[in-house]
């Protein structure tokens, strides 16, 4: 559903400062961090980097050190793992033979699609990158109040702004730093809407920028978006004659798509530093503060847990469900529980939705959330 003023305005102001600091736009610790690990000083590595946010005692620390140190995110896990997400893009540039100040570093992806009104939510572990993707991404300054936001990074002379031509022949602005917070919330809400479709299947397929700085095609389908479709055409059937690509991004209507690490990495093992014990506890960290605020202001009414180890095991373990303690389940923006459900990876076999979703529908024979998101999702379909 496209932006308007009253549905940014709907957003609750926790949903709303969580989203300005995953996107690095609200200039608080959390951005202060980010802007180190992006550009750091001579001398600092991973190895020293939280004692360099951190410490304000002695000869290496940042002039943001006092307030990160104050903040809630004085976390060594959490602090680590911005360095480690940084320094992946960084390295990521120079495999693709280019340069993180010049691509900026791409802004977290804290949901694709409608987060207030899609029924189903699709929750993974962490996000991969595509190089030259049209992306926002940040371009941070040293002093904070020079930074820039774009779609496609600087150009060969280190300018922000210059004219894109997007996926239907029109120019639109490559700059977006003026009004960057609700143009990146446009862009992932209709992120599923705006994209490209494959001629033959339908299929989604991802954006990226030539040398003209023209938007075309990827190539090839985003085999997670394509996964996501199928489990949506089992759960809602057909219900209309429409083209491939039509009745693709109906079905996509209902479908919100969040990541517990929102980050970019290739491998959930760049997520943890290949340590699985170092993962685990980011993936906490990440659960409580970022994904917990997520589900209680969304929509959704069916939360799939995708991949479903890891998923799974950071879901079971934030509920912490001890012997003769009372405890409830997450529930959504209307106070709803959510219908949980666990499924393997949907970007490659084996797949084991199918039976899950036939007991959803199955489930939906009888009043409840389930049927509830199920008539949602046709509505959203055909409206």
């Amino acid at each position: 559903m496209p932006y308007t003023p009253s549905r940014w305005e709907d957003l609750s102001r926790e949903l709303q400062g969580l989203f300005r600091k995953i996107i690095c736009s609200d200039g608080g610790a959390l951005s202060m961090i980010m802007r180190e690990a992006v550009n750091p000083p001579a001398g600092v590595t991973r190895d020293n980097f939280y004692r360099y946010c951190t410490r304000v005692d002695d000869n290496l620390h940042s002039v943001n050190a006092r307030t990160i140190a104050a903040s809630e995110f004085k976390n060594r896990v959490f602090i680590e793992s911005c360095w480690d997400f940084a320094d992946y893009q960084r390295k990521f540039c120079q495999g693709n033979s280019l340069t993180l100040h010049n691509e900026g570093f791409q802004v977290g992806s804290p949901w694709h699609g409608d987060i207030l009104n899609a029924p189903v939510l699709f929750l993974s572990i962490n996000p991969a990158i595509t190089p030259r993707c049209f992306f926002p991404r940040w371009h941070p300054s040293a002093d904070g109040i020079q930074d820039r936001f774009t779609l496609a990074g600087l150009d060969g002379a280190g300018n922000s702004v210059y004219t894109l031509t997007d996926i239907s022949g029109n120019g639109i602005a490559n700059d977006i730093t003026g009004n960057c917070d609700k143009e990146i919330y446009n862009f992932l809400t209709n992120r599923f809407q705006d994209t490209c479709t494959r001629p033959d299947t339908g299929n989604l397929d991802a954006i990226v920028v030539d040398g003209n700085n023209t938007c075309q095609p990827r190539g090839r389908e985003v085999r997670y978006w394509s996964g996501m479709k199928r489990v949506m055409e089992e759960l809602i059937g057909n219900p209309g004659c429409f083209a491939p690509a039509d009745h693709t991004k109906r079905l996509m209507r209902s479908v919100l798509s969040s990541e517990v690490i929102f980050w970019g990495t290739q491998s959930q093992d760049d997520a943890g530093n290949d340590n699985d014990e170092t993962l685990n506890k980011r993936l906490d960290y990440f659960w409580e503060k970022f994904a917990v605020p997520l589900l209680k202001n969304c929509g959704a009414k069916i939360l799939f847990l995708v991949g479903a180890n890891s998923t799974r095991e950071v879901f079971n373990r934030a509920l912490c469900v001890k012997n003769g303690e009372l405890f409830s389940q997450y529930r959504n923006r209307y106070g709803e529980e959510f219908r949980v459900a666990a499924i393997n990876n949907l970007s490659q076999p084996p797949y084991n939705y199918t039976n899950i979703v036939k007991s959803l529908k199955d489930e939906a024979r009888k009043p409840g959330i389930v049927r509830d998101a199920i008539a949602e999702s046709i509505m959203q379909y055909h409206r």
